[in-house]
């Protein structure tokens, strides 16, 4: 009689793990690009929302709003570095509308160290962000109408 053995050989399980590095080589690095491309694009939403934001309420409430780094969350920073997270203020009545945590990862981002102010009119000053997280650079701007632009995502 014969007995059937289940289980795999030494030589099966080396095939498969060889398979496995193969595909994970391939997979790992088209994976960290497309996380690196996901997270710029999410901070770009971040702070493009901030500054619509700001725009929005500097029309509704009829007073100055400003959008600044902040390390604290509760004042602003004068620093270039927004890395730490931003926050909005009305800077009529000096209070605080929202705040915006840092984000996470390892990320560069710079833009005027005193904020950018909408005026009640919803008119800025005309200011540019870099952001780079990982291989993904882009530049953010606003203008003076308080139009918010943003280049090409560059991520080569």
């Amino acid at each position: 009689m014969f007995r059937h053995q289940t289980g795999l050989t030494l030589i099966e399980i080396m095939i498969t793990l060889a398979l496995l590095a193969i595909v994970l080589m391939i997979g790992v690095p088209s994976f960290q690009g497309f996380t690196e491309t996901s997270r710029a694009r999410a901070l770009t939403n971040d702070l493009t929302s901030a500054l619509q934001l700001a725009r929005s309420e500097a029309i509704k409430t009829r007073s100055e709003m400003r959008v600044c780094p902040s390390v604290d969350q509760q004042t602003c920073s004068v620093t270039v570095d927004w890395s730490s997270g931003w926050i909005l203020l009305d800077t009529t009545n000096n209070t605080l509308i929202r705040v915006w945590q840092a984000p996470s990862g390892a990320n560069t981002l710079t833009g005027p160290n005193n904020g950018v102010r909408f005026r009640s009119n919803g008119m800025s000053s005309s200011e540019t962000f870099n952001l780079v997280v990982g291989r993904c650079t882009r530049e953010i701007e606003t203008g003076t109408t308080g139009r918010i632009n943003f280049g090409e995502l560059d991520c080569s």
